[in-house]
Protein backbone atom coordinates (compact mmCIF):
# COMPACT_ATOMS: atom_id res chain seq x y z
CA UNK A 1 0.00 0.00 0.00
CA UNK A 2 1.28 3.46 -0.86
CA UNK A 3 2.13 5.69 2.10
CA UNK A 4 -0.17 8.52 3.14
CA UNK A 5 2.53 10.98 2.05
CA UNK A 6 2.54 9.55 -1.49
CA UNK A 7 -1.27 9.43 -1.65
CA UNK A 8 -1.57 13.08 -0.60
CA UNK A 9 0.90 14.17 -3.29
CA UNK A 10 -0.84 11.96 -5.86
CA UNK A 11 -4.27 13.42 -5.03
CA UNK A 12 -2.98 16.98 -5.51
CA UNK A 13 -1.34 16.06 -8.83
CA UNK A 14 -4.43 14.21 -10.12
CA UNK A 15 -6.68 17.19 -9.30
CA UNK A 16 -4.37 19.61 -11.12
CA UNK A 17 -4.04 17.24 -14.09
CA UNK A 18 -7.84 16.88 -14.39
CA UNK A 19 -8.19 20.68 -14.39
CA UNK A 20 -5.56 20.98 -17.14
CA UNK A 21 -7.18 18.19 -19.21
CA UNK A 22 -10.47 20.08 -19.12
CA UNK A 23 -9.08 23.41 -20.33
CA UNK A 24 -7.58 24.80 -17.14
CA UNK A 25 -4.00 25.92 -16.39
CA UNK A 26 -1.10 23.45 -16.71
CA UNK A 27 -0.01 21.30 -13.79
CA UNK A 28 2.37 23.34 -11.59
CA UNK A 29 5.95 22.07 -11.65
CA UNK A 30 5.99 22.16 -7.84
CA UNK A 31 3.30 19.44 -7.72
CA UNK A 32 5.29 17.24 -10.10
CA UNK A 33 8.39 17.63 -7.95
CA UNK A 34 6.49 16.86 -4.74
CA UNK A 35 5.01 13.71 -6.26
CA UNK A 36 8.37 12.51 -7.56
CA UNK A 37 10.01 13.24 -4.21
CA UNK A 38 7.33 11.26 -2.36
CA UNK A 39 7.67 8.30 -4.76
CA UNK A 40 11.48 8.38 -4.47
CA UNK A 41 11.24 8.32 -0.68
CA UNK A 42 8.78 5.41 -0.78
CA UNK A 43 11.01 3.44 -3.17
CA UNK A 44 14.10 4.29 -1.13
CA UNK A 45 12.60 2.69 1.97
CA UNK A 46 12.21 -0.56 0.05
CA UNK A 47 8.41 -0.63 0.05
CA UNK A 48 8.12 -1.03 -3.71
CA UNK A 49 10.47 -3.98 -3.72
CA UNK A 50 8.43 -5.70 -0.99
CA UNK A 51 5.20 -5.14 -2.92
CA UNK A 52 6.72 -6.56 -6.11
CA UNK A 53 8.03 -9.52 -4.14
CA UNK A 54 4.62 -10.23 -2.62
CA UNK A 55 2.99 -10.15 -6.06
CA UNK A 56 5.58 -12.61 -7.35
CA UNK A 57 4.91 -14.96 -4.43
CA UNK A 58 1.17 -14.88 -5.11
CA UNK A 59 1.78 -15.62 -8.79
CA UNK A 60 4.01 -18.58 -7.87
CA UNK A 61 1.41 -20.01 -5.50
CA UNK A 62 -1.31 -19.63 -8.07
CA UNK A 63 0.62 -21.28 -10.90
CA UNK A 64 2.42 -24.07 -9.02
CA UNK A 65 0.46 -24.86 -5.87
CA UNK A 66 -3.18 -23.86 -6.35
CA UNK A 67 -4.38 -25.99 -3.41
CA UNK A 68 -1.92 -24.30 -1.06
CA UNK A 69 -2.79 -20.86 -2.44
CA UNK A 70 -6.52 -21.30 -1.89
CA UNK A 71 -5.99 -22.88 1.53
CA UNK A 72 -3.90 -19.92 2.70
CA UNK A 73 -6.43 -17.52 1.21
CA UNK A 74 -9.22 -19.18 3.19
CA UNK A 75 -7.12 -19.05 6.36
CA UNK A 76 -6.53 -15.35 5.78
CA UNK A 77 -10.25 -14.73 5.32
CA UNK A 78 -11.21 -16.75 8.41
CA UNK A 79 -8.65 -14.94 10.57
CA UNK A 80 -10.20 -11.61 9.61
CA UNK A 81 -13.78 -12.72 10.30
CA UNK A 82 -15.50 -11.81 13.56
CA UNK A 83 -18.99 -12.43 14.92
CA UNK A 84 -21.56 -10.20 16.58
CA UNK A 85 -23.38 -11.15 19.77
CA UNK A 86 -26.30 -12.14 17.56
CA UNK A 87 -24.12 -14.60 15.63
CA UNK A 88 -23.69 -12.64 12.39
CA UNK A 89 -20.26 -12.79 10.77
CA UNK A 90 -18.44 -9.71 9.48
CA UNK A 91 -14.98 -8.66 8.32
CA UNK A 92 -13.22 -5.65 9.84
CA UNK A 93 -12.01 -2.94 7.46
CA UNK A 94 -9.10 -0.92 8.83
CA UNK A 95 -8.57 2.74 7.96
CA UNK A 96 -5.41 4.82 7.59
CA UNK A 97 -5.09 7.39 9.08
CA UNK A 98 -6.98 5.89 12.06
CA UNK A 99 -10.41 7.22 12.99
CA UNK A 100 -9.29 9.19 16.06
CA UNK A 101 -6.90 11.29 13.94
CA UNK A 102 -9.72 12.47 11.65
CA UNK A 103 -10.64 15.07 14.24
CA UNK A 104 -7.13 16.45 14.67
CA UNK A 105 -5.56 19.25 12.63
CA UNK A 106 -2.70 17.20 11.18
CA UNK A 107 -3.15 15.44 7.85
CA UNK A 108 -5.63 17.83 6.25
CA UNK A 109 -5.04 19.63 2.95
CA UNK A 110 -6.61 22.99 2.08
CA UNK A 111 -8.69 22.86 -1.08
CA UNK A 112 -10.46 25.63 -2.99
CA UNK A 113 -12.37 25.76 -6.25
CA UNK A 114 -14.66 28.21 -8.00
CA UNK A 115 -17.47 28.24 -10.51
CA UNK A 116 -14.84 28.60 -13.25
CA UNK A 117 -13.14 25.41 -12.07
CA UNK A 118 -16.43 23.55 -12.25
CA UNK A 119 -17.14 24.88 -15.74
CA UNK A 120 -13.69 23.65 -16.82
CA UNK A 121 -14.47 20.12 -15.67
CA UNK A 122 -16.44 19.26 -18.80
CA UNK A 123 -16.04 15.55 -18.21
CA UNK A 124 -17.24 15.54 -14.62
CA UNK A 125 -20.39 17.20 -13.34
CA UNK A 126 -20.44 15.72 -9.86
CA UNK A 127 -20.85 19.03 -8.06
CA UNK A 128 -24.00 20.58 -9.42
CA UNK A 129 -24.66 24.23 -8.73
CA UNK A 130 -24.20 25.54 -12.25
CA UNK A 131 -27.26 27.09 -13.84
CA UNK A 132 -27.27 24.71 -16.82
CA UNK A 133 -27.59 21.49 -14.81
CA UNK A 134 -30.79 19.56 -14.30
CA UNK A 135 -32.98 19.33 -11.23
CA UNK A 136 -31.01 16.49 -9.65
CA UNK A 137 -28.26 18.97 -8.80
CA UNK A 138 -28.01 22.00 -6.56
CA UNK A 139 -29.00 22.50 -2.96
CA UNK A 140 -31.18 19.59 -1.90
CA UNK A 141 -33.15 18.64 1.16
CA UNK A 142 -34.40 15.31 2.42
CA UNK A 143 -37.54 15.01 4.47
CA UNK A 144 -38.79 11.90 6.25
CA UNK A 145 -35.87 10.11 7.88
CA UNK A 146 -33.63 13.16 7.61
CA UNK A 147 -30.57 11.06 6.75
CA UNK A 148 -30.50 11.28 2.93
CA UNK A 149 -32.11 7.84 2.62
CA UNK A 150 -35.60 8.64 1.40
CA UNK A 151 -38.02 11.30 0.16
CA UNK A 152 -35.39 13.37 -1.61
CA UNK A 153 -36.46 16.66 -3.16
CA UNK A 154 -34.18 19.04 -5.04
CA UNK A 155 -34.18 22.79 -5.42
CA UNK A 156 -32.57 24.77 -8.23
CA UNK A 157 -30.78 27.98 -7.37
CA UNK A 158 -30.04 30.85 -9.73
CA UNK A 159 -26.71 31.64 -8.08
CA UNK A 160 -23.85 30.45 -10.30
CA UNK A 161 -20.90 32.57 -9.14
CA UNK A 162 -19.92 30.47 -6.13
CA UNK A 163 -16.57 29.71 -4.55
CA UNK A 164 -15.86 26.71 -2.31
CA UNK A 165 -13.16 26.15 0.27
CA UNK A 166 -12.66 23.24 2.63
CA UNK A 167 -10.07 20.86 4.03
CA UNK A 168 -9.72 17.38 2.57
CA UNK A 169 -8.20 14.14 3.81
CA UNK A 170 -7.80 10.81 2.02
CA UNK A 171 -8.47 7.73 4.17
CA UNK A 172 -7.27 4.39 2.78
CA UNK A 173 -9.11 1.13 3.50
CA UNK A 174 -7.19 -1.93 4.67
CA UNK A 175 -8.81 -5.34 4.21
CA UNK A 176 -6.02 -7.59 5.43
CA UNK A 177 -8.37 -10.58 5.12
CA UNK A 178 -8.70 -10.11 1.33
CA UNK A 179 -6.26 -10.57 -1.55
CA UNK A 180 -7.46 -8.14 -4.25
CA UNK A 181 -5.42 -9.97 -6.92
CA UNK A 182 -8.08 -12.66 -6.86
CA UNK A 183 -10.38 -10.41 -8.90
CA UNK A 184 -7.97 -10.35 -11.85
CA UNK A 185 -6.98 -14.01 -11.59
CA UNK A 186 -7.87 -16.31 -14.50
CA UNK A 187 -7.32 -19.46 -12.41
CA UNK A 188 -10.76 -19.78 -10.85
CA UNK A 189 -14.40 -20.04 -11.84
CA UNK A 190 -17.74 -20.80 -10.27
CA UNK A 191 -18.30 -24.52 -9.76
CA UNK A 192 -20.53 -26.21 -12.29
CA UNK A 193 -23.98 -26.78 -10.84
CA UNK A 194 -23.67 -23.88 -8.38
CA UNK A 195 -26.33 -21.13 -8.45
CA UNK A 196 -23.68 -18.61 -9.59
CA UNK A 197 -22.22 -20.71 -12.42
CA UNK A 198 -22.00 -18.66 -15.62
CA UNK A 199 -22.63 -15.34 -13.85
CA UNK A 200 -20.17 -12.49 -13.28
CA UNK A 201 -19.28 -10.39 -10.29
CA UNK A 202 -18.42 -7.82 -12.95
CA UNK A 203 -18.57 -7.80 -16.74
CA UNK A 204 -15.70 -5.31 -16.81
CA UNK A 205 -15.84 -1.72 -18.02
CA UNK A 206 -14.73 0.13 -21.12
CA UNK A 207 -14.20 3.66 -19.84
CA UNK A 208 -13.00 4.99 -23.18
CA UNK A 209 -15.98 3.47 -24.95
CA UNK A 210 -18.39 4.67 -22.21
CA UNK A 211 -19.52 1.12 -21.43
CA UNK A 212 -20.32 0.70 -17.71
CA UNK A 213 -19.79 -2.62 -15.92
CA UNK A 214 -22.68 -4.75 -14.73
CA UNK A 215 -22.85 -7.44 -12.08
CA UNK A 216 -23.20 -7.94 -8.34
CA UNK A 217 -19.81 -6.39 -7.51
CA UNK A 218 -18.43 -4.03 -10.15
CA UNK A 219 -16.09 -2.00 -7.94
CA UNK A 220 -14.20 -2.22 -4.64
CA UNK A 221 -13.93 0.94 -2.50
CA UNK A 222 -10.27 1.54 -1.69
CA UNK A 223 -10.40 4.93 0.03
CA UNK A 224 -12.72 7.68 1.22
CA UNK A 225 -12.35 11.43 0.84
CA UNK A 226 -13.21 13.39 3.99
CA UNK A 227 -14.03 17.08 4.13
CA UNK A 228 -14.41 19.61 6.92
CA UNK A 229 -14.57 23.37 7.45
CA UNK A 230 -16.67 23.85 4.32
CA UNK A 231 -17.27 27.46 3.28
CA UNK A 232 -19.38 28.30 0.21
CA UNK A 233 -19.15 31.99 -0.61
CA UNK A 234 -21.83 33.65 -2.70
CA UNK A 235 -25.00 35.67 -2.45
CA UNK A 236 -28.27 33.84 -1.81
CA UNK A 237 -31.67 35.49 -1.75
CA UNK A 238 -33.67 35.64 1.48
CA UNK A 239 -36.29 33.18 0.24
CA UNK A 240 -33.70 30.43 -0.28
CA UNK A 241 -32.06 31.17 3.07
CA UNK A 242 -35.32 31.14 5.00
CA UNK A 243 -36.58 27.94 3.34
CA UNK A 244 -33.51 25.87 4.05
CA UNK A 245 -33.01 27.23 7.55
CA UNK A 246 -36.56 26.04 8.31
CA UNK A 247 -35.56 22.60 7.05
CA UNK A 248 -32.42 22.62 9.20
CA UNK A 249 -34.39 23.58 12.31
CA UNK A 250 -36.77 20.71 11.54
CA UNK A 251 -33.83 18.24 11.48
CA UNK A 252 -34.07 17.65 7.73
CA UNK A 253 -30.90 16.89 5.82
CA UNK A 254 -29.62 19.67 3.56
CA UNK A 255 -26.62 19.59 1.26
CA UNK A 256 -24.99 21.15 -1.77
CA UNK A 257 -23.31 18.93 -4.34
CA UNK A 258 -21.41 16.20 -2.44
CA UNK A 259 -21.29 18.25 0.78
CA UNK A 260 -23.66 17.90 3.71
CA UNK A 261 -24.72 21.07 5.47
CA UNK A 262 -27.00 19.50 8.06
CA UNK A 263 -28.21 15.99 8.82
CA UNK A 264 -28.42 13.15 11.28
CA UNK A 265 -25.71 10.60 12.00
CA UNK A 266 -25.77 7.16 13.57
CA UNK A 267 -22.45 5.57 14.54
CA UNK A 268 -22.81 2.57 16.80
CA UNK A 269 -24.34 3.73 20.06
CA UNK A 270 -23.90 7.41 19.19
CA UNK A 271 -26.73 9.24 17.47
CA UNK A 272 -27.24 12.93 16.86
CA UNK A 273 -27.40 15.66 14.26
CA UNK A 274 -24.97 18.18 12.85
CA UNK A 275 -26.12 21.60 11.72
CA UNK A 276 -24.23 24.04 9.54
CA UNK A 277 -25.45 27.52 8.65
CA UNK A 278 -26.98 29.05 5.53
CA UNK A 279 -27.01 32.86 5.29
CA UNK A 280 -27.41 35.38 2.48
CA UNK A 281 -23.61 35.70 2.19
CA UNK A 282 -22.82 31.97 2.06
CA UNK A 283 -22.83 28.54 3.67
CA UNK A 284 -20.69 27.04 6.43
CA UNK A 285 -20.38 23.45 7.69
CA UNK A 286 -17.42 22.72 9.97
CA UNK A 287 -18.02 19.07 10.78
CA UNK A 288 -16.07 16.13 9.33
CA UNK A 289 -17.99 14.30 6.59
CA UNK A 290 -17.39 11.70 3.88
CA UNK A 291 -17.87 13.33 0.47
CA UNK A 292 -16.58 10.66 -1.94
CA UNK A 293 -15.31 7.11 -2.29
CA UNK A 294 -12.33 6.11 -4.41
CA UNK A 295 -13.09 2.76 -6.06
CA UNK A 296 -11.20 0.19 -8.08
CA UNK A 297 -13.23 -0.91 -11.10
CA UNK A 298 -13.07 -4.67 -11.38
CA UNK A 299 -12.15 -6.37 -14.65
CA UNK A 300 -14.28 -9.18 -16.05
CA UNK A 301 -14.62 -11.45 -13.04
CA UNK A 302 -14.49 -14.38 -13.05
CA UNK A 303 -12.58 -14.69 -16.31
CA UNK A 304 -11.29 -18.29 -16.36
CA UNK A 305 -8.51 -19.31 -18.72
CA UNK A 306 -9.98 -22.07 -20.88
CA UNK A 307 -6.53 -23.57 -21.53
CA UNK A 308 -6.19 -24.62 -17.88
CA UNK A 309 -7.05 -28.25 -16.93
CA UNK A 310 -10.46 -27.61 -15.39
CA UNK A 311 -12.27 -30.54 -13.75
CA UNK A 312 -15.16 -31.85 -15.79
Amino acid sequence: MLSQHVLTALDAYDAAYATWANGGPPVPRSLKLKLQSALDAWNGLGHRARVDSAIAVVAAYEALEPESFWYKLRQRYDSGTQSTDEGSDFQVVGVSPPYKSWFQEAGWTDFTFTQTDMDNQKNSQVIGVSGNLDLTFGIFKVSGSGDYSQDSSYAKIDQTDLSFSCKLMRVSFDRNWMNPLIFSSTAWRWAKGSPTYGSHLSTGADIKGAVPPTGDMTAVPTAAILAKDLVVSGTFNNTVVEEFNRDIRADASVGIGPFAIAGRFNMGEHKGSEKGTIATNGIRAKDVQIVALVCQLLPTCPNPDNTLPWPS
